[in-house]
This record gives structure tokens, C-alpha cells and sequence, in this order.
């Protein structure tokens, strides 16, 4: 329920930034969740929140700073909203990563659409029209690519560690820009692509960073073993 609750309120919020901003940018706020995701780490598994994950949400922060230009012109309000988005996600990866200790990722993604499916109808009903066929067609491949993504999601996480993953998302960023160049002719502006830059390079300096210190750990504890052999 926590996963699915938090899952809807992030996309709605992401739903309603993309409306209203270009996609381009906001899905360059929207890496700002695994810097959050290591935030909530540190305070609720007491995770160590060591000297390259804080270089890392430094990085990340100056990052979204230049993105959302705080105080200038380009400011731009419905930014938070998108960071706003980016905390609930991270809240999600987190459930999802505690659920994965005992269920399998088919069995989250299909209560979270259960759950999602209750939590949003009180808020589908209040602005209920009757959708047309094109209408049903994009819902339709809404619904399709969504849920593939939830199990990848799901089944990647259960393979690997968080941080292993994301420079794999990182990748968004690239479709998304390609994309809405050609189907709305956006462009992604110098301050906001410098912006996405150094977002992605600190979450992949913080996942470099975190693979190097795991493979140091688990190669310590192999040789003690040995030794206590």
C-alpha cells in the first residue's frame, strides 16, 4: 500500500509537470531521485552516507540549482513540483527494494496496479469524461508501458543493487529528448542540458564510486574467510 501510494502520487505530479513544462526538463529533475534515494537510505536502513555519496549529492544538487535556476529568470515554479515527484519516487524504489526480501517482482507490480487502481479512482472520477477512441488507444499504451516498466523495474532490483542501476536510467534522458524534438519540436536549452549533465554524472560518479567500494568489501571478506580457514 505504501509502494502503490507513493507510486501515484509521484506520477501525478509528474503528469501534471509535463503538461504544463518541456518534457526534456523535467525529465532532467526527475534524476534527482536516486539522490534522494540515498537520503532516505542513510535515514531509514541507517545506510552509510560516506564521502563520494556526499560528493555525489553535491554534484546533484548544484545540478538541479541550474536546472531550475532559482531567483532568475528562467525560474520557472513548477520545477518543484517535478523535484516534489522525484522524492515519492524515491520513496518507491526504496519499498520496492524492502519488498523484494520476500516477494517476487510479478507480485509487486500486480498489487501496486490493484492498489493504484483503488487510491486514483476518487480522483479519475472527480474529472471523469468520456474518452474517445484515440483517447483509448493512448491510455491503452500508457497502461501497457507502465506496467512493463514497474516489473523491470522490480526485476532489476532483485538482481542488483540500486546504485548498480542507474546509470542505465540515465539513458531516459536521451530517448526523451529525441523524442519530444520530433513529436513537439522541443528543445532542451544550454543552462538546462548543463544542468542534466552534471545531474547524471553525479549519480554515475556515486554509483562508480559504490560498485569500486562493494567489490573492495567483498574481497576483504573472502580473504579473511581464508585466513580463518
Amino acid at each position: 500500500m505504501v509502494r502503490s501510494c507513493s507510486g501515484m502520487i509521484s506520477m501525478l505530479a509528474f503528469f501534471y509537470a509535463i503538461s504544463k513544462m518541456n518534457l526534456s526538463v523535467v525529465t532532467s529533475l526527475s534524476f534527482t531521485a536516486p539522490l534522494f534515494t540515498a537520503v532516505l537510505a542513510y535515514f531509514l536502513f541507517k545506510e552509510k552516507l560516506g564521502k563520494n555519496r556526499l560528493i555525489g549529492l553535491i554534484m546533484g544538487f548544484v545540478g538541479v540549482l541550474i536546472v531550475v535556476r532559482p531567483g532568475f529568470e528562467g525560474f520557472n515554479p513548477l520545477s518543484l513540483i517535478v523535484i516534489f515527484s522525484a522524492v515519492f519516487w524515491a520513496i518507491s524504489g526504496i519499498v520496492i527494494k524492502t519488498l523484494l526480501k520476500t516477494e517476487k517482482p510479478i507480485v509487486i507490480t500486480f498489487y501496486m496496479t490493484i492498489f493504484m487502481t483503488i487510491f486514483s479512482a476518487p480522483v479519475a472520477f472527480s474529472y471523469w469524461g468520456n474518452p474517445s477512441s484515440e483517447d483509448m488507444m493512448w491510455v491503452f499504451g500508457i497502461a501497457v508501458t507502465s506496467n512493463i516498466l514497474q516489473y523491470t523495474l522490480a526485476k532489476s532490483l532483485s538482481l542488483v543493487d540500486i546504485t548498480f542501476t542507474l546509470p542505465f536510467d540515465f539513458s531516459r534522458l536521451i530517448y526523451t529528448s529525441v523524442i519530444a524534438y520530433f513529436a513537439f519540436g522541443e528543445v532542451l536549452d544550454i543552462p538546462a542540458a548543463i544542468g542534466a549533465v552534471i545531474i547524471i554524472l553525479s549519480a554515475i560518479f556515486t554509483a562508480y564510486k559504490e560498485s569500486r567500494t562493494r567489490k573492495y568489501e567483498a574481497e576483504l571478506a573472502r580473504k579473511q574467510a581464508v585466513n580463518v580457514v
